[in-house]
């Protein structure tokens, strides 16, 4: 026990070590921020910025709620950052206790093994940078599927008395996961899965309708309040579009490109199931092989097409693929012998996440990411199949967790002796002077088209669209009363046959 304390406090330092006052830079993070000011404000769940209609946003309203009680603390945003990223850091200390608890009482693993595989998910550089360079909700989101994945690995153990009980526990944790991302969709279907092949039918009643209950009301609610297809246009940005219409996307940054066909399933399944094998894999186990602590973390935006403006060494070059596809082999065949033990709730979800993810119209990074106790599990498993040693297995996983540690300590060596050399933190000082040389300079009215809406309402008052495509929307925005333009990544101007005037431009990135 007093090992585990003293290893509780270690991570926990790594991540104070690493905090920052960066937010907003991934623009989703920007929008949790701007939709809890909105639920702290009374002002209910809808999108405040918009210079057109305050239409109701694509994401569900988890999250935002869970940060809305901290903006009653504090309002001011941006000086109310590190509080709000306690509710990341804090679900990540909550994964780490989970996953061993988890791994010692449900998948029969040594102590300190399962503390290792807990300090390795924990330490992973992606959840640390999510949690303390950003207000991304992957963090909480993890924390709730590994809890429904244990409640109903419970349910399935528990006597028969107690079973009903415990499959209506896990039905509540998928409905939050759910309500914190879209993507728990998976896991309630994975969790419902298991219960009908475990033969727990009464459970699956009880998981699904207590599931249903919980989530009843958000989705009358969401269909009822629903934007037109319009008013979605109009406001522009993957944030104005339901989930089911950025499925069925070509490419949700671009809606006026169309609709998918059932023929174009085929190249975008074949794309994401490389992508997952040959990339993301690796990015979750063992990232710093591929990239330099000045980029710790940063694979979140390098492998997940993120629009925000790093440019990483990581990607898709043949080392990286050949090492990753061997580390997949891996996994796969801890997978395949997870499954001969007997199937649990885990091998259900990941399963059914993974065969969702193959279907996804953008990068599969950030969706495998919340999957990595189980990865690195299986990790294990295959690795001790493979080679019959559990030695092998335990000197993997301290090698995995030695890289960690060289990866953070290289990081917050820079923080504390370079930080210009880190250019996610110059990024976020040049969206703050950017938007600072706006406070100064811009007078009177006038709204704002952009590449990171949310944060420039969050950081200037000033109503926002969004936009990638500049000059369409030109005439448009003039009626809606847009008299500035905002770029928040690398973007090339406007084309000079606009009327336009250039006013600022940052030095060190082409934020303009």
């Amino acid at each position: 026990m007093k090992r585990l304390a003293i290893a509780a406090v270690a991570v926990l330092a790594v991540y104070l070590l690493r905090l920052d006052r960066a937010a907003g830079l991934i623009v989703d993070d920007a929008w949790y921020a701007l939709l809890a000011k909105a639920l702290a404000q009374g002002d209910g769940f809808r999108l405040i910025s918009s210079a057109v209609t305050p239409i109701m946003p694509a994401v569900p309203p988890g999250y935002p709620l869970m940060l809305a009680p901290l903006f009653l603390i504090r309002p001011a945003f941006p000086q109310n950052v590190f509080l709000l990223k306690a509710v990341s850091i804090a679900a990540m200390m909550g994964v780490g206790l989970v996953v061993y608890r988890y791994l010692v009482k449900y998948r029969e693993t040594a102590a300190p093994m399962a503390a290792a595989i807990a300090a390795a998910t924990v330490l992973t550089p992606a959840f640390v940078f999510l949690a303390t360079s950003t207000l991304m909700a992957e963090c909480v989101f993890t924390l709730g599927l590994v809890l429904t994945v244990m409640w109903l690995d419970r349910t399935a153990r528990a006597q028969p008395t107690s079973q009903a009980r415990c499959a209506a526990a896990a039905g509540m944790l998928a409905a939050a996961t759910m309500l914190v991302r879209t993507a728990g969709a998976a896991t309630f279907l994975g969790g419902l899965l298991f219960l009908l092949q475990q033969r727990a039918y009464r459970s699956a009643a009880a998981f699904t309708l207590v599931a249903s209950l919980c989530l009843g009301p958000w989705m009358i609610y969401s269909t009822r309040h629903a934007p037109t297809l319009s008013q979605s246009a109009e406001h522009g940005g993957t944030i104005a579009y339901s989930y089911a219409d950025l499925l069925s996307m070509v490419s949700p940054r671009i809606p006026r490109l169309g609709r998918i066909h059932a023929a174009d399933l085929v190249p975008r399944i074949r794309t994401n199931l490389i992508g997952i094998l040959g990339r993301d894999v690796g990015g979750v186990l063992v990232p710093s092989l591929f990239r330099g602590a000045d980029e710790s973390g940063e694979e979140v935006v390098a492998l997940a097409g993120s629009t925000a403006t790093i440019v990483s060494s990581m990607g898709g070059s043949p080392v990286t693929v050949t090492i990753t596809l061997m580390l997949s082999a891996i996994v796969l065949v801890g997978f395949i012998r997870a499954l001969r033990r007997g199937v649990t709730a885990a091998e259900m979800v990941v399963g059914v996440s993974l065969a969702v993810l193959l279907t996804v119209p953008t990068a599969t990074f950030r969706y495998v990411l919340p999957l990595t106790p189980f990865l690195l599990f299986y990790f294990v498993t295959g690795l001790e199949a493979m080679t019959r040693a559990p030695l092998a297995a335990r000197i993997a996983v301290m090698c995995v967790l030695g890289l960690q540690l060289q990866d953070h300590a290289g990081y917050i060596a820079l923080k504390l002796r370079d930080p210009a050399r880190l250019d996610w933190l110059r990024d976020a000082r040049g969206a703050a002077e950017l938007t600072d040389w706006m406070n100064a300079n811009l007078e009177g009215e006038g709204a704002v088209a952009s590449t990171n809406p949310g944060l420039v309402y969050l950081l200037t008052g000033r109503k926002t669209v969004a936009t990638d495509e500049f000059s369409r929307g030109w005439e448009r925005w003039k009626a809606s009363g847009v008299r500035y333009i905002v770029a928040l990544r690398p973007l090339a101007l406007p084309s000079k046959s606009l009327t336009y005037r250039l006013l600022y431009q940052s030095p060190h990135r082409i934020f303009w």
